[in-house]
């Protein structure tokens, strides 16, 4: 078997500033091919044994990059999408990221560059009521890490077969609705994991196995149709006045998807709590969680 030689390289992206970050992503994702053609060893056999869809993608690529929406730190994705496409975990982007820039933004500047960056597929409450009845299968449903809780969705295109969309939240910068991961399935039947962290900055893992429980670290609740909703509408804790000095609070579950709730409670509420010496906490009913 031919042994193939390969190259690492970086290609790193600096975004300093809005009003300073426009760029060519078609002259980008060229420039990008250019260093693989004359870079990387492996290049020329690619092409032999999988060319035709390597220029089909690349040529596709070609065309989502002339949009606006890819004239920013975006271009990014673009670039990741066409080199994850050699499966050679020896060539690999490594990016400055937008947390190297943003240091001396004001929070106005800060929210309208992440507003601009975030790509947003916002769902309503009767849509993802919709959604858990009817489309929950497979890799598909509610998946929850220690800081979030995603609706995945497939959608499929040339980047990518599922996205994982933010329902709730309390990351700073994050809305409910924006994507904030993305898969897809490569010629081994694994997943390429592209992973935007809480400064929008782009990240990646090839080939990670995932089952319909678990997607990188983030693992599937079960709900029973639109019951996400009505307990975030149901179970954001109200506390009861028993005496001057004392609170009635029922916490239903301890289920990490229900963290930001129970964190608004606690900011909105922290001075009443804090003047309040006695706290009943009610448990009665509550299954747990973590």
């Amino acid at each position: 078997m031919r042994r193939i030689q390969s190259l690492f390289f970086l290609l790193l992206l600096a975004f300093f500033s809005q009003a300073q970050n426009t760029c060519d992503c078609q002259e980008n994702l060229k420039l990008l091919d250019e260093i693989l053609s004359n870079n990387y060893a492996g290049y020329q056999y690619k092409k032999k044994t999988n060319g035709i869809v390597l220029d089909k993608l690349y040529n596709e690529l070609l065309k989502e990059a002339k949009k606006e929406r890819y004239q920013n730190y975006n271009c990014a994705r673009l670039l990741d999408a066409y080199i994850t496409a050699y499966e050679d975990k020896h060539t690999n982007i490594d990016y400055l990221g937008l947390r190297h820039s943003i240091g001396k933004m004001s929070e106005k500047e800060k929210a309208a560059l992440f507003g601009i960056v975030a790509e947003n597929k916002y769902l309503d409450s009767k849509q993802l009521s919709r959604y858990l009845e009817e489309l929950q299968r497979g890799i598909e449903g509610v998946y929850v890490n220690k800081e979030d809780t995603c609706i995945v969705l497939e959608d499929r295109n040339i980047l990518h077969d599922y996205i994982g969309v933010l329902w709730n939240t309390h990351q700073k910068y994050w809305n409910r609705g924006d994507v904030k991961f993305e898969l897809k399935q490569n010629s081994k039947k694994q997943y390429d994991y592209f992973y935007y962290d809480k400064h929008h900055s782009l990240e990646s893992l090839r080939d990670i196995d995932i089952s319909i429980n678990n997607i990188a670290g983030w693992r599937k609740i079960h709900v029973k149709s639109d019951s996400l909703i009505q307990e975030e509408n149901r179970f954001p804790v109200s506390a009861q006045k028993q005496t001057d000095s004392t609170l009635y609070l029922p916490l239903q579950t301890f289920d990490r998807s229900y963290k930001a709730v129970i964190d608004n409670f606690l900011d909105s509420n922290k001075e009443k709590l804090e003047k309040t010496p006695n706290l009943i906490l009610d448990l009665r009913g509550n299954k747990g969680g973590g």
